[in-house]
């Protein structure tokens, strides 16, 4: 006969039923200790994360989506934008990637875009709606590119001065 877990609400005949109360935490396991998190966890040893992995794939869904809603609004959407801040001529030999010197796409190499040009265009982003706004640039690695990479720093400064989100991606290595 299959357990479940009982500190995680269910539904019985498409009613939300109330959960008991959360079990102890030295008496729960860490699955259970996870999915009635109040907070986010940073701390986790490589036997709890197996433990969680080694649960059936559809109670993981299933909890997940109950700790997302705990967490966030269930209808809210992030928008976000991405920036390609520089195009073309990566010396990266990856299939998938469009960006790597192996295709032949028509599009010419361009040189990192300048700070203000990607600022101008968070700022457009921001007006609307982005509230998170990505860089992207077709680069290896960043090895002997300290002046691009103090570029790129101050682009995260001024797109977080916006009060947005910065993520960047700059290569493989």
């Amino acid at each position: 006969m299959r357990k479940f877990n009982s500190s995680i609400p269910f539904r019985r005949w498409g009613a939300l039923l109330p959960s008991p109360l959360p079990l102890r935490p030295r008496f729960a396991s860490t699955y259970q200790q996870a999915i009635a998190a109040t907070s986010p966890r940073t701390t986790w040893t490589r036997d709890e994360i197996s433990e969680i992995y080694s649960q059936p794939l559809m109670e993981l869904a299933s909890a997940a989506g109950t700790v997302h809603r705990r967490f966030h609004k269930p209808a809210a959407v992030q928008l976000c934008t991405l920036m390609n801040i520089k195009t073309g001529g990566c010396t990266e030999d990856c299939s998938y990637c469009a960006q790597s010197s192996r295709y032949k796409t028509g599009l010419e190499a361009t040189k990192l875009s300048t700070v203000q040009s990607v600022l101008d265009a968070a700022k457009i982003a921001k007006e609307n709606g982005s509230n998170r706004f990505c860089m992207g640039a077709a680069w290896r690695e960043m090895k002997g590119r300290k002046r691009g990479l103090q570029n790129i720093i101050e682009m995260i400064k001024g797109v977080r001065a916006l009060g947005m989100e910065a993520c960047v991606t700059l290569g493989s290595k």
